[in-house]
């Protein structure tokens, strides 16, 4: 409250008289005025103010016959008026007021001319207003941060699980996947497939055109398998050169021609690799998966280890082609 100025909270709603006004303009004053107070002054400064309470005493007074007769504003106003800077803030304000046990104050100009108004009731309420003004801006602000916070931890937790060079997931995003697809698999007998890449020669590509262009080469790999597997199919790195395509509700003879169809687009990008028997870079791929027609393994990774195994047999028959892990044979090209 110390930076909001009297000024924006009082009120110029108010009766005026000069010390020489009579009773009965000060009763017209009062009567005719929203102010529950009326300001004595001279050339527009302040001298006192008379509260209504003021006026009915001096009334009843008169009428009863004491002693004391009030003839004009200045018997009646409280001498002298404590008046408030129409700079000072709310909170100085209320303070003085309390400790002064005053409870309206009129408000005055640098030159100490009136402007203003103010009582308790004025300041108190404003001082409510101003803490629900704060109450608000604080649950705004902790609202906007919480926001902002939920958001910078979903960046962060699809970071966790994203590769940054491929815009894939990652492995870890890899094992949380086939390890869910498993589950299902086994507790409802629902077949999946899964397919290890690998790009064939890869070390030899950037020993000869270098790293940047080993990246480049991968880049363009995993955009090709995206842009050829289904929507509800899923695409990996699992380290390296090495790529995982996971193909739920797909039986092993589907994947195994989801991964023939995938080596084919890779062969027909026609990258070249003169460190390749075939000049082009090419990919192997392993398969395997869980079939309701047999058992299925208790744990995801035999899975995995199953397609590593095929694919090693696919790079130990030459390169350029599928292997799937059911049955060991392989299709695809032919090395040269």
């Amino acid at each position: 409250m110390r930076h909001v100025r009297l000024d924006s909270v009082m009120s110029k709603a108010f009766a005026v008289v000069s010390p020489q006004a009579s009773l009965t303009e000060v009763v017209a004053a009062v009567r005719d005025r929203v102010s529950c107070f009326v300001v004595v002054c001279e050339e527009e400064r302040p001298l006192g103010v008379i509260g209504k309470r003021d006026v009915v005493d001096a009334l009843a007074s008169n009428q009863s016959g004491g002693a004391a007769r009030a003839e004009m504003a200045f018997d009646l106003m409280s001498f002298p008026a404590l008046t408030l800077l129409a700079s000072n803030s709310v909170a100085d304000a209320m303070e003085l007021l309390f400790r002064s046990n005053v409870r309206r104050a009129p408000v005055v100009s640098e030159e100490g001319r009136l402007v203003g108004v103010v009582t308790q009731a004025d300041l108190l309420l404003a001082h409510s207003r101003e803490v629900q003004g704060h109450t608000r801006e604080l649950s705004r602000i902790v609202d906007e941060r919480t926001r902002e916070l939920r958001e910078a931890n979903d960046q962060l937790r699809a970071l966790a699980y994203e590769d940054v060079l491929l815009g894939i997931g990652n492995r870890r995003a890899m094992e949380r996947a086939v390890r869910e697809t498993h589950e299902l698999a086994r507790r409802y007998a629902r077949p999946y497939g899964l397919i290890l890449f690998d790009v064939d020669h890869f070390k030899a590509y950037n020993d000869h055109y270098g790293h940047p262009s080993g990246d480049r080469v991968l880049v363009e790999v995993a955009a090709s398998l995206l842009r050829n597997i289904r929507s509800v199919d899923r695409l990996f790195r699992y380290g390296g050169e090495e790529l995982v395509a996971l193909l739920p509700e797909t039986r092993l003879s589907g994947a195994e021609y989801a991964a023939e169809r995938l080596r084919s687009v890779v062969a027909a990008l026609a990258i070249a690799h003169e460190s390749s028997a075939s000049g082009i870079v090419t990919v192997s791929a392993g398969v395997s998966g869980a079939t309701p027609d047999a058992p299925v393994p208790t744990e995801w990774q035999a899975v995995l280890r199953q397609a590593d195994a095929a694919l090693y047999q696919a790079k130990n028959a030459g390169r350029d082609r599928v292997v799937r892990a059911a049955s060991g044979l392989a299709s695809g090209a032919v090395p040269t």
